[in-house]
Parts: structure tokens; C-alpha cells; sequence
């Protein structure tokens, strides 16, 4: 058995921490206190961790503690540690930010520890090899997450691949490739590379999934100019294996937490580098934004309904969805804004506007609701409903 040290209990550090703790001893680092007493109490239904029940075989709930700090926690016993922290997008800067990484950092470098040190957090290309060389390390590799924000647990036991970066130790790597494949079902390949290679897996993959949000968005917005089918044209291209039928449904835009971030730190680093396609991905995403607004104000609303703040039907996590950018915009133009979202309904208001969780209510009160995602509920709206959900998935 083996001693798991997880910094963040969040959506990625939670279901690798839940998994690994079959067969291993597993105690999660976070600061909010809440979440620490919920986890020391095995009261993970309200942490918005989606299938918890439906995966319960696999975790054992008395291998794990909680802990906010360091400070009552016996370094020496554990084998490894698995940074799983927020790396924020510094808007001005268009770089992610690394501060809560290297506070850990220089924590268990002060605390000697000797353990194996795995960041799962996104990091800018060069940044795992930099860290090492400031700290005097040869113990920190990078192994990106690939987990989608409502399928965390069957992503981790079905994962699409297992990527080690890794320039020290090489000969270790086979042992850091068991830790994920313990906690997988499905035999994954596992590619072994640099940290800089690694590095370009995780930001690559993000913006090409960006690049086909805004390529099937630009396909709609001709399509409704040209006042074609969307989806006529959008089936006929999907039917090449080549191309492949998914992620090709139209919205208001990407969002979320990865996406943006993961999209701009990859334009920044090219800086020097000749690139037009991946800058130009994200001038279309706010293009896109642009002509959604527009689509709606021609629609003259008083009272705009925003039905559920989340870009995908499984998320419970609305930050930086797109559906707040636009509602910032409806309200620049003096819209009234009502929001029905059950999942949020205890804040009463989010960004100044109210929320309401009575569907009948809600409904009975705006002349317009607008959703990135349908579901049988809204389909049977009788208020004008504007949508770009084109095929019903996410």
C-alpha cells in the first residue's frame, strides 16, 4: 500500500484521490475548510462530483483524511505527491499563474520530502523543467489530466490515455504508469516524453477541441445567414470518419474552465513563432459571442430568461461559461435579466440578477429565455425559447 498526498479537492484532485484510495492510503490538502470537514466526515454527495454512488466500489472512504495545512502531517510516510491546483489565466498578462504550485513546492522542499511529486495541474510549455532547475529539484514530473468537468470518475477509469513527462528518473516511469493504470479499466496507452512534450499535449489538446467549437460555430453562423440547415450540412460533413460525429454541436461559444485559458496560454507561447491559426481560434469564439448577442437583441426582449448558468448538460460549474459573458452584455443594453437554475438557487442572485427555482415561475415571467443546452423541460416551453443546441448533447 502505498501513501497518496493530494494538494487541491477539487475536480481533479477529488476522483484521482476517491480512486487511488482502494488500495492505498490517501489524505487530500485544501484550503477551504469546508471541504475538509466534508471529506474527514465521508460526505462527498455535496461536492459536486457527479456518479459517486454509481462508482462507490471503487474507493475505500476509511483510507482517507483530510487536512487544511501541512502542519499536522507526517511527510516522511508518504510516497507520493499529486498537485491538483487551480493555474488561473492572468488576463492582462494572457499567461497562466503558478503561485499556489510553487507555494506547495517550496513547502515540501522545506519539509525534505523525497517522495515523487506529480502535477496533474495545466502548466505553461517549459515550466515543469524550469521549476526543477529553480528549486534544485530532480523529483517533479508533469502528467496532464484529461478529465471532462461532469465525467471526472469515468474519465479516470476510462482514460483516453495516460501521458508521463518526465526527464529525470527515467527508469521510474513504468512505476508512475501503474499508479494510473491501477485506477483504470480499460488497458489505456501510456507515452512516455519530455516535460516539454508533455506540456504541448494538455495545451494542444484544449485548442484543438476549441478550434472545432468555433469551426462548427462558424458553420452555423453562415448557415443562418445563408438560411441553410446547420444540421443538414453539419450531418453530411460528420459522416467522414476523417472528421468523426462529435463535438460538432453548435453554441454561444466555449467557456468553462479549461478551454479559455488552456486556448490562450498556447497563443501566448508562441510568441516569435509564426502562427495565425491558433490566435485566430480564439477572435472567433468572441465573434461568435458577438453575433449570438446581436441575435437576441433583434429579438427586442424586455425580460430575458436565462435558463441554466453551466455550458454542458452534466456541469454544476458555470465559471466563465459564456452564458455569464452574454448576460453581462444583455445587461449593458438594459435588459432585465431572470435566471432559473435549481442547482444555484440558494445564492438568490448571481452578478445582480435573481434566480429563481420554480420553473412555473420563471417561465411566467420573462418574454424570452435563452439556453446553450436543451433538455425535455425547456423543449416544452411555451415562452419564445432561442437556442443554438442543435443536436440535444453537449
Amino acid at each position: 500500500m502505498s501513501k497518496f498526498l493530494i494538494f487541491g479537492a477539487g475536480y481533479v484532485g477529488l476522483p484521482y484521490g476517491l480512486l487511488f484510495s482502494k488500495k492505498n492510503q490517501v489524505s487530500f490538502i485544501d484550503i477551504d475548510e469546508s471541504k475538509v470537514d466534508r471529506i474527514n466526515k465521508k460526505d462527498f454527495k455535496k461536492m459536486n462530483i457527479n456518479s459517486i454512488d454509481q462508482y462507490k466500489e471503487h474507493f475505500n472512504f476509511n483510507n482517507i483524511d483530510a487536512y487544511s495545512s501541512l502542519n499536522n502531517i507526517n511527510i516522511d510516510t508518504y510516497d507520493y505527491a499529486l498537485i491538483c491546483v487551480p493555474t488561473n489565466l492572468d488576463k492582462h498578462l494572457k499567461k497562466l499563474k503558478f503561485d499556489i504550485i510553487e507555494e506547495i513546492i517550496e513547502s515540501l522542499k522545506q519539509l525534505k520530502f523525497n517522495g515523487l511529486i506529480i502535477i496533474k495541474s495545466t502548466v505553461s510549455i517549459g515550466y515543469t523543467a524550469s521549476l526543477n532547475k529553480k528549486y534544485g529539484l530532480k523529483n517533479v514530473i508533469f502528467s496532464p489530466e484529461f478529465l471532462r468537468e461532469g465525467n471526472e470518475l469515468y474519465d479516470c477509469i476510462n482514460p483516453s490515455r495516460i501521458v508521463i513527462g518526465n526527464n529525470f528518473f527515467i527508469s521510474r516511469n513504468s512505476e508512475v504508469g501503474k499508479i494510473f493504470l491501477d485506477i483504470s479499466s480499460n488497458n489505456p496507452n501510456i507515452f512516455y516524453m519530455s516535460f516539454d512534450e508533455a506540456e504541448s499535449v494538455k495545451l494542444f489538446s484544449n485548442t484543438y477541441l476549441a478550434m472545432r467549437v468555433a469551426f462548427f460555430n462558424e458553420l452555423d453562423t453562415f448557415s443562418i445567414e445563408k438560411k441553410l440547415s446547420s444540421k443538414n450540412i453539419i450531418e453530411g460533413i460528420s459522416s467522414d470518419y476523417r472528421v468523426g460525429n462529435y463535438y460538432n454541436n453548435p453554441s454561444f461559444g466555449y467557456g468553462g474552465y479549461c478551454l479559455p485559458k488552456d486556448t490562450s496560454e498556447l497563443a501566448s507561447s508562441f510568441n516569435g513563432i509564426e502562427s495565425k491559426l491558433i490566435k485566430s481560434i480564439i477572435i472567433s469564439n468572441k465573434k461568435r459571442e458577438e453575433y449570438i448577442l446581436k441575435e437576441i437583441l433583434n429579438k427586442k426582449p424586455k425580460v430575458v430568461g436565462i435558463y441554466k448558468l453551466g455550458m454542458k448538460a452534466q456541469s454544476n460549474n458555470f465559471r466563465n461559461s459564456v452564458v455569464i459573458s452574454l448576460m453581462n452584455q444583455l445587461k449593458k443594453n438594459n435588459i432585465k435579466i431572470i435566471i432559473f437554475d435549481k442547482l444555484h438557487s440558494s445564492m438568490k442572485m448571481i452578478h445582480g440578477h435573481e434566480i429563481i427555482a420554480d420553473f412555473n415561475t420563471f417561465e411566467s415571467s420573462v418574454d424570452l429565455i435563452i439556453t446553450n443546452r436543451l433538455d425535455e423541460t425547456i423543449r416544452n416551453s411555451k415562452v419564445e425559447l432561442y437556442s443554438r443546441d442543435i443536436f440535444g448533447n453537449n
